[in-house]
């Protein structure tokens, strides 16, 4: 890690993914470098992953598991990006910008859908807008992570818990 951190630049540690994977526990934590200038984006440089007492850290989240899991973790972590038009690589903080947007439309239509339903005594219409409600936002949710990550941040609500998290 002290290679990554020379000259002017930081190394950040993206939030710790836990999952459950068979009888254990899969720790995946990305690394990012961040120049110490004011407009610098984290850039991912390596991803460490630990299973039982085996540990990865490679440039990508499939050569981590590959590591892990001696050569074939039967994975593929696929691209960062979404091609555009033009062949080049849509940035992943603005494909999740594009998700949360959309999410809160939905979220809007769900509650305005409910609002509709609630005043024709139609509960069950009331219920359903409700489940779209409760998915919308959490897509929402998840779009928000996905922006505060690739920006170096905490999402909202969980600073105190994500630095509990991380050792």
């Amino acid at each position: 890690l002290a290679l990554l951190e020379r000259g002017n630049s930081n190394v950040l540690f993206g939030n710790l993914l836990t999952l459950p994977i068979a009888d254990g526990m899969l720790y995946v934590q990305p690394v990012y470098v961040q120049s110490s200038g004011q407009t610098a984006f984290p850039l991912l440089q390596k991803v460490l992953v630990k299973f039982g007492q085996d540990v990865g850290f490679a440039d990508t989240l499939d050569d981590a598991l590959n590591q892990v899991f001696e050569g074939d973790s039967g994975a593929d972590a696929g691209d960062s990006g979404t091609p555009s038009e033009d062949g080049e690589s849509e940035d992943p903080a603005a494909s999740a910008q594009a998700r949360l947007k959309s999410a809160l439309d939905r979220a809007n239509t769900a509650m305005e859908d409910g609002q509709r339903a609630l005043g024709q005594n139609d509960f069950a219409g009331y219920g359903r807008a409700q489940e779209r409600l409760r998915a919308a936002v959490a897509d929402a949710l998840r779009a928000e992570a996905e922006i505060a990550a690739a920006n170096g941040e905490t999402p909202a609500g969980e600073g105190e818990a994500a630095a509990e998290k991380n050792p």
